[in-house]
């Protein structure tokens, strides 16, 4: 969903690579645009996304459409529902992996397919608290080469919906402490969370960890392939009343040589008002 305050078009830029050791080639990276529109009546907003994403033979392209619509209780309390849609292009380069087994017909044809997506979300918040729910991937799309019947393996994209809440504790006036739980469930997977904490200083410099865990039991077969767990630390600064930069590094507690972590900047652009104030919601994001 758009997050824009009244009066405010943001333009937002995200780089991020994972660090792949070993012998591997084509580390993941994703670079993602996001452009938020505010209407003037502060109930509606249009926002939209850019991204492509790629890891080894694995290459998707996308873009969506996103509208919000947003309905004021009082001065404090509001709730924002929002949808997505778009499409993305899949594509698998099969071909190009090297096999020990040439004739492997999991691997004889690549995939290359238009992808629809739809989501939608909803957001609870008032001036301390705010929770939250998405279900950003609705269809299942299936990922299959179905022109080859020989195929062992029926792949197809995975439905998931992420659950957050949060809340705001002023510690005085200049800093502000933001815990928040992030839930989220994937189908065929653990539930997984990220716990974290923000600090706030003056609205202009922002510093934040997380820990983010997924469920022991399903690891317990193997001690080498932990699921996600990882820590997280990040921060963010408002270089100017018109430009934020952040950076976060993500590194993975699982055992094993081919994690070496991962780095994601983002620059924001904001189009505002000269009467509005500097101020920013870390929260809004």
């Amino acid at each position: 969903m758009t997050s824009s305050k009244k009066g405010e078009s943001i333009a937002k830029a995200i780089y991020r690579k994972k660090l792949i050791g070993g012998d591997f080639e084509g580390d993941p990276q994703t670079q993602t645009v996001v452009i938020e529109l505010p209407f003037k009546n502060e109930k509606m907003g249009l926002g939209f996304q850019i991204y492509n994403d790629v890891a080894g033979i694995l290459k998707s392209t996308g873009g969506y459409g996103i509208y919000n619509y947003k309905i004021r209780f009082n001065d404090k309390l509001s709730l924002t529902m929002g949808v997505q849609a778009g499409v993305t292009n899949f594509r698998a380069n099969f071909t190009s992996v090297q096999l020990i087994d040439p004739k492997d017909p999991n691997f004889g044809q690549n995939i290359n397919k238009a992808l629809p997506s739809v989501g939608t979300g909803i957001n609870l918040t008032n001036n301390k608290w705010y929770l939250s729910v998405s279900v950003p991937q609705i269809i299942r799309n299936d990922l299959s080469i179905l022109s080859n019947p020989n195929s062992k393996y029926n792949a197809a994209t995975n439905r998931f919906m992420f659950g957050m809440f949060g809340y705001d504790f002023n510690v005085n006036k200049s800093i502000k402490l933001m815990p928040s739980v992030l839930a989220k469930v994937i189908e065929n997977a653990p539930v997984a969370f990220d716990f974290n904490l923000k600090a706030s200083f003056m609205d202009k410099f922002l510093l934040g960890g997380s820990w983010r865990t997924a469920n022991d039991k399903f690891n317990e077969a193997s001690s080498q392939t932990r699921l996600g767990d990882a820590f997280i630390a990040y921060t963010e600064v408002q270089l100017t009343p018109k430009i934020r930069f952040g950076y976060a590094y993500n590194i993975s507690t699982a055992k094993g040589q081919y994690d070496s972590g991962s780095h994601e900047i983002l620059i924001s652009y904001k189009f505002k008002k000269e009467e509005e104030s500097e101020v920013v919601d870390p929260r809004f994001r």
